[in-house]
C-alpha cells in the first residue's frame, strides 16, 4: 500500500511539473505577442467622423435655439404688449404658446439625446472595424482599451499606440 501510495503521489507530482513546464514554455512564447494599448476617449474625440457628426449636431441645435428664441420672442413681446390686460381668449393662446414652446424644448431636447446616442453608437462601430483591421495589418494581438472604467488601470506608456491609431482611423476615413 505504501508503495501505491508514493507511486500516486510521484505520478502527481510529475504531472504538474509537466502542465508548469508546458505552460511556461507557452507563455514564453506568447510573451512576444505584440500589444498595444489606446486611450478610448482620445481616439473617439480626435477621430473626424466625430467631428462631422458633432458639427452636423451643433448646426441643428443652432437651428432648433433659433426656432425656440423666436418663439420665446413672441411670447414676451404679447406678453409685454397686453401688459396684463389679458380676455380669457388672449389668456388660452398666451398659455398655448408657452405650452408649445416648452413641448418643442423637451421633444428637441429628447430627439437630440437618441440621436446622439445612435451616431455614438455607429462612430464606435466603424472606429472598432478601423482599429480591428488596424491590428491585423499590423500585427497586434491584442490592442487594449483604456478608458478609466477598470478594464485598463496602468500600462507602460511605451505601449500607448493611441496617435498611430488616430493617425490610421482618420487615413481609412477619408478613403486614403
Amino acid at each position: 500500500m505504501k508503495k501505491s501510495t508514493l507511486i500516486i503521489a510521484v505520478s502527481v507530482v510529475v504531472g504538474i511539473l509537466i502542465i508548469a513546464i508546458v505552460y511556461l514554455l507557452t507563455r514564453q512564447q506568447t510573451s512576444g505577442d505584440k500589444q498595444g494599448f489606446i486611450y478610448t476617449e482620445k481616439v473617439f474625440s480626435d477621430y473626424k467622423g466625430t467631428k462631422i457628426v458633432e458639427e452636423k449636431f451643433i448646426k441643428k441645435q443652432q437651428k432648433q435655439k433659433l426656432e425656440l428664441d423666436s418663439l420665446k420672442a413672441v411670447i414676451q413681446v404679447s406678453e409685454a404688449a397686453v401688459k396684463g390686460n389679458l380676455t380669457e381668449l388672449q389668456k388660452v393662446k398666451m398659455q398655448a404658446k408657452r405650452n408649445e414652446y416648452m413641448r418643442l424644448m423637451e421633444e428637441y431636447g429628447s430627439e437630440n439625446e437618441a440621436e446622439f446616442q445612435q451616431a455614438k453608437q455607429a462612430l464606435w462601430i466603424q472606429i472598432n472595424q478601423y482599429i480591428k483591421k488596424y491590428g491585423t495589418e499590423n500585427g497586434y494581438v491584442f490592442i487594449h482599451g483604456a478608458n478609466g472604467t477598470g478594464s485598463l488601470m496602468f500600462a507602460d506608456s511605451t505601449y500607448n499606440i493611441t496617435e498611430p491609431v488616430v493617425e490610421y482611423i482618420n487615413k481609412e476615413f477619408e478613403g486614403k
